[in-house]
């Protein structure tokens, strides 16, 4: 029997797809810089797997501002392929979202700005890289859907290149509560969902595919990082793109799990269900704010 929670999943994926494919099919004609001929050069195909409130915001914005890559702002591209989407349809919606995110500040949640303001968001020189941010999203429709990464592989025709973001698992699942203002509980389970199918895609994906990285060591050290992004979409960093970038990263991640209080039963049944997953050793309530021992299979 169909769970509740499952089933009004399903209406608002349905719903929210057809708001999307409807605005899409109003503004893709008239749209410049939307062209088959457009997407020529295209080397791979960018995806983000994780859980919401990772930091894939942060990233995806500063990957956007590269000259070479243009990276949607939570597209949510997964569905349109479960939906038939064609390539260059998928691509113009992707530019659009791109285009739209750098015309409206590159606004993040908590109204933070991703803004770039001397770099390349919403525009490129030389489009080689493709793909979108919206990590939870992602996990979300590749759970119980094993067919639809290659879907996608099949679909763009180039090598996919995955990104899994980290955070600690505390500030993660107490973002879901405040946010969707759920009981911790139904936040944790919501949590281990997407873990689960991270650890499923990640067992999918080939060697060279998947890029891992702590958000907190990211803060830490985002030039060193960004280098390492570049390295693995295959694009070049330039010095002016990573200054840039590492200079509009705030200094520190907020610790959410401060923001809620954590009966000793559920910090310890988080604990249980973490100690399942190795990328996620080292982790604890007690943590500081960077220095958690790096996942395996980082780049």
């Amino acid at each position: 029997m169909i769970g509740l929670e499952t089933l009004w999943d399903g209406v608002v994926d349905a719903g929210e797809f057809a708001r999307d494919l409807f605005s899409c099919r109003l503004e893709w004609p008239g749209e410049p810089g939307s062209q088959a001929a457009d997407f020529r050069e295209v080397r791979s195909f960018c995806l983000f797997i994780g859980y919401p409130r990772s930091g894939h915001s942060l990233i995806g914005a500063l990957l956007d501002a590269h000259p070479d890559v243009v990276i949607g702002h939570e597209v949510n591209v997964l569905r349109f392929v479960r939906w038939g989407s064609g390539r260059v349809n998928l691509y113009r919606l992707i530019v659009r979202s791109s285009r739209r995110f750098a015309e409206t500040g590159c606004i993040g949640g908590g109204d933070y700005s991703y803004r770039v303001p001397t770099q390349w968001q919403g525009r490129s020189r030389r489009l080689l890289v493709i793909g979108d941010k919206r990590g939870g999203g992602a996990s979300h429709q590749l759970r119980g859907r094993r067919g639809l990464l290659p879907k996608l592989q099949r679909l763009v025709d180039v090598p996919l290149r995955v990104i899994h973001v980290i955070r600690n698992p505390f500030d993660n699942i107490a973002t879901l509560c405040r946010r969707d203002a759920v009981p911790l509980a139904t936040a944790i389970d919501r949590y281990f969902n997407h873990v689960a199918t991270v650890a499923a895609t990640r067992d999918a994906l080939c060697a060279g595919e998947l890029f891992e990285v702590r958000h907190e060591d990211f803060i830490a050290s985002p030039a060193h990082h960004l280098r390492g992004l570049c390295r693995f979409l295959e694009v070049e960093a330039p010095q002016d793109y990573v200054s840039d970038c590492a200079a509009i990263v705030y200094r520190s991640p907020h610790q959410s799990r401060r923001d809620v209080e954590w009966p000793p039963a559920l910090r310890a049944e988080t604990e249980r269900r973490m100690a399942r997953y190795p990328f996620l050793a080292g982790y604890s309530f007690t943590d500081s704010e960077a220095g958690a021992a790096p996942p395996a299979g980082s780049w």
